[in-house]
């Protein structure tokens, strides 16, 4: 059995075993950390494959996720769509805005921390919407969202259980997705498009296209984590999704997992579970902890890249 193989197997194992406890289980407090972990495990699957793939040094995964719900929910708060309608429109905005800032930064030609600083804009102007409209999205503090399945006659519980299960049916089956492209055309295409864009120039390629296709994905990718989590949760508000709340806890996810491993995310997420757990009594000293985790993290990796490469062959 080969390598993939292997990880596609613990993979599936270990959803089945997570799922069947998810189902058994009468915890509320477990079931909503489940919910936290697919939410940071989608956004840290969505840096993989746009920082760790592609190269883009993108600070909007949180906003992506925060606009997805923020559409969703205002849309049938004050327009009257239905649930299914609503997803559909707040990931169809995620996803457009995802693709258009990198599509616009790879026409500028803009690389590394100019792409950083683009999104990191795009980010701060979401939470400015956000917070200057409080006539209509309420501003800082937010509002509760009905959940489709309760409303639908659902029962709370058996409601947090089915968001817990499809909260793990979207990581592992982005994570698989992701594994089974890596390697083929298509990755290779991303990681030149992001490394090397004139050699596929000169092959008649346009990287500009591969940018954008990656950065379409990984919109989409954190679109949706947006829609799940605001729909388990019940509750919407900026804070979720500012940049010290998910875009870096993203790249921990991305980091700790391995920058381009789409398995090792899984991992790397219920690093992040455990850490919001264990700092939750410091409240905004947390993100100090995870900025040195996530340095810790690069650290870790560049002395075991530099080590490998020094190693004789």
């Amino acid at each position: 059995m080969g390598r993939v193989s292997v990880q596609a197997a613990a993979v599936a194992v270990g959803t089945v075993a997570f799922a069947a406890l998810a189902l058994l289980t009468e915890s509320v407090y477990l079931l909503r950390l489940y919910s936290v972990y697919a939410f940071h495990t989608s956004l840290g699957l969505a840096v993989t494959l746009l920082f760790g793939v592609a190269g883009q040094v993108v600070i909007f995964t949180g906003a992506l996720a925060g606009t997805s719900a923020y559409v969703a929910s205002l849309s049938s708060l004050h327009l009257g769509l239905g649930h299914a309608v609503a997803a559909a429109l707040g990931i169809l905005s995620g996803t457009s805005l995802g693709t258009a800032l990198v599509w616009l930064a790879s026409r500028w030609e803009l690389r590394g921390i100019q792409v950083g600083i683009l999104t990191l804009l795009a980010s701060l102007a979401f939470e400015t919407l956000i917070l200057g409209n409080r006539a209509v999205t309420f501003g800082e503090v937010g509002f509760s969202v009905v959940d489709p399945l309760t409303s639908s006659g659902l029962g709370t519980l058996y409601a947090l259980r089915a968001y817990a299960v499809a909260g793990l049916l979207l990581t592992s089956g982005l994570s698989l997705a992701l594994l089974r492209m890596r390697g083929g055309r298509l990755w290779t295409l991303f990681r030149a498009a992001g490394e090397d864009p004139d050699l596929l120039r000169t092959n008649a390629l346009d990287p500009v296209r591969y940018k954008a296709i990656a950065a379409a994905i990984s919109s989409a990718i954190a679109s949706a984590a947006g829609i799940l989590y605001v729909y388990s949760t019940g509750y919407v508000s900026p804070s979720t999704y500012s940049v010290a709340e998910a875009d870096i806890p993203a790249y921990l996810v991305a980091a700790i997992g391995g920058l381009g491993n789409p398995v090792g995310a899984l991992l790397g997420g219920a690093v992040i579970l455990a850490l919001k757990e264990l700092t939750r009594a410091v409240g905004p000293a947390s993100v100090a902890v995870y900025g040195l985790a996530l340095l810790s993290a690069f650290a870790v990796r560049t002395r075991a890249r530099k080590g490998a490469d020094s190693f004789p062959r």
